[in-house]
């Protein structure tokens, strides 16, 4: 691991200088809905990585059901933890208890099951 540069806080809690641009952006129709804008961040990834002191990156268990892929993804959160590494398992039976909790398993639903999960 790589030791956080020493930073000077602004009076706004940023160390950058206070944005004099929109954070919105262009206002859209997407999909069915209209007047959708895209809200920027003043937090950038690189601030998130600098605050973490790591990178981040995704972990996607594939498998049969019952294959112990919520088990391992347990245990790699638990070594993560224990090395203060900030990790979250987004398991995918939980996720159908409410965002996909109207998806079956055939193969559409199983298609549109990885894309709100690839969305969140």
């Amino acid at each position: 691991m790589t030791a956080i540069e020493d930073t000077t806080i602004t009076s706004n809690g940023s160390d950058k200088e206070p944005s004099t641009s929109s954070s919105y952006g262009k206002v859209q129709t997407v999909g069915k809905s209209s007047n959708i804008a895209w809200h920027h961040s003043d937090v950038t990834k690189a601030d998130i990585h600098r605050k973490n002191n790591h990178k981040s990156t995704i972990l996607w268990f594939t498998g049969l059901s019952g294959s112990g892929k919520s088990t391992l993804a347990n245990a790699v959160h638990s070594q993560l933890y224990q090395r203060k590494v900030n990790s979250y398992v987004l398991d995918g039976d939980n996720v159908r208890h409410g965002l996909n909790a109207d998806l079956g398993f055939s193969d559409d639903d199983r298609e549109e099951n990885i894309r709100r999960i690839g969305h969140v």
